[in-house]
C-alpha cells in the first residue's frame, strides 16, 4: 500500500527535479499503477498532459533511494520529451538528451531497477522478431512501434536495427526444436521399416 508520507515525497521529488532543470512552474501528475509489476514507473509527456506513473507494487519494496531516482528518471523523460517536441525533434527514450538531465540532477542515469519482484511477476505477450545475431523477444507495444515506423530499435550486442523479418546475411541462432518422444506405435512401425529392409 502506497502511504500518504511516500505520495508526498514523489510529489516534492518531482517538484525539486522540475526546478533544478529550469521548468519550476510546470505541472506533472504523478498517477499510481496497480498494473506495474515489472517497472517502478514511466513517462508521458503528451495528451491529456506530462505525467508520470509509478507502481503501487514495488513502490513500497524499493528503498528510498530507487524511489528518488525514479522519480528524477522519469520527470527527465518528460523534460526531454516536451523539449523534442517543441523543437519538432525526436529523442532517443534513454538517449544522450535525457543522460544529460540525469546528470544535472546528480544522478548516474541507468535504466533499469533491482527492486525484488518476487511474488509480482506477471506472464508478458512477447513478439519475435530479428537483428543481425539472434532472435529478439519484444513487447506487443515495441512490435507496434516498430511496424508503423515510429520507433527504431537496435540490438545493444550487434548494433543492427531489430527488424520483423532475419538479416539476409544474417547467422541467427533459431531455437532448438524439442526432441519428439516416440510413441510406442511408432517405435514398432519404426522397427517394422527397418526388418523390411
Amino acid at each position: 500500500m502506497i502511504s500518504a508520507s511516500m505520495r508526498m515525497n514523489a510529489q516534492a521529488w518531482a517538484q525539486d527535479a522540475l526546478e533544478n532543470l529550469g521548468y519550476p512552474n510546470l505541472s506533472v501528475a504523478i498517477e499510481w499503477k496497480k498494473s506495474f509489476t515489472s517497472r517502478l514507473g514511466d513517462a508521458i509527456y503528451v495528451h491529456p498532459g506530462p505525467r508520470i506513473r509509478l507502481s503501487i507494487p514495488l513502490w513500497p519494496r524499493a528503498s528510498e533511494t530507487a524511489r528518488r531516482e525514479t522519480v528524477m528518471h522519469e520527470i527527465c523523460h518528460v523534460i526531454v520529451g516536451l523539449e523534442a517536441k517543441r523543437d519538432n525533434k525526436h529523442a532517443s527514450h534513454h538517449g544522450k538528451e535525457w543522460k544529460h538531465k540525469m546528470r544535472c540532477l546528480g544522478i548516474e542515469p541507468k535504466r533499469c531497477h533491482d527492486v525484488n519482484r518476487d511474488g509480482l511477476k506477471r506472464t508478458r505477450k512477447t513478439v519475435t522478431m530479428y537483428c543481425a545475431c539472434k532472435i529478439q523477444m519484444e513487447t506487443p507495444r515495441v512490435a507496434r512501434r516498430i511496424q508503423a515506423k515510429t520507433h527504431s530499435y537496435t540490438c545493444r550486442k550487434c548494433r543492427k536495427e531489430i527488424r520483423f523479418e532475419p538479416y539476409a546475411c544474417a547467422s541467427v541462432e533459431q531455437p532448438k526444436p524439442k526432441p519428439k518422444t516416440k510413441t510406442f506405435s511408432s517405435r514398432i512401425s519404426e522397427w517394422i521399416r527397418k526388418a523390411a529392409k
